[in-house]
């Protein structure tokens, strides 16, 4: 039987692979322009970010990046409103 912190990791991991699937777009377009980041907000769970970093749909998806050489850091800014994004790098040397 499968514990409910698998099961969750099972229900979330589609959604993190259409992220996936849109970041690497999103990557390839930056890095046909010359550029080496990205600034990225369309994630699909930020909202659960607000007040831990450490749920396994972001762990997952910053592993897939990582394991592929990337560098990410996760962003915030608090004004009015929270904004969340994530700096992808694909830099030499980071």
């Amino acid at each position: 039987m499968i514990n409910a912190k698998e099961a969750r990791e099972i229900a979330n991991i589609p959604k993190i692979e259409e992220a996936l699937e849109k970041v690497s777009e999103a990557i390839e377009n930056a890095a046909g322009d010359g550029k080496i980041s990205i600034t990225w907000r369309d994630y699909p769970i930020s909202g659960k970010l607000y007040s831990n970093n450490k749920i396994p749909e972001y762990e997952y998806f910053k592993n897939a990046l990582e394991i592929n050489g990337y560098k990410v850091d996760l962003g915030v800014e608090c004004r009015q409103f929270v904004d969340i994004w994530l700096d992808i790098s694909w830099e030499e040397g980071i």
